[in-house]
């Protein structure tokens, strides 16, 4: 007999959330952390407020920002942010 395989829970999750996360992130509809949230399933949020770091909170707003800036260029509106080389 072949068992079926078992949901993933936990911290164990984390990985495809992020990936839901950040697909999200760079669509330019979030702004940071807190709107990515608001707009994943109940689960998944919970999961990501649970387990994500300060690096992937970090990931996630430089993929919201970069998203933005990407939305604002393709209607001709310019940020005035300056990117600075680390």
């Amino acid at each position: 007999m072949r068992m079926a395989a078992k949901e993933l829970t936990g911290r164990a999750r984390l990985p495809s959330v992020m990936e839901r996360a950040m697909a999200l992130a760079a669509k330019g509809d979030c702004l940071q952390f807190s709107d990515v949230l608001a707009r994943l399933e109940r689960d998944d949020a919970v999961t990501l407020k649970l387990w994500a770091g300060a690096q992937e909170t970090d990931r996630i707003n430089k993929a919201c920002r970069e998203g933005a800036d990407k939305r604002y260029r393709a209607y001709g509106i310019k940020t005035g942010r300056t990117r600075v080389k680390r």
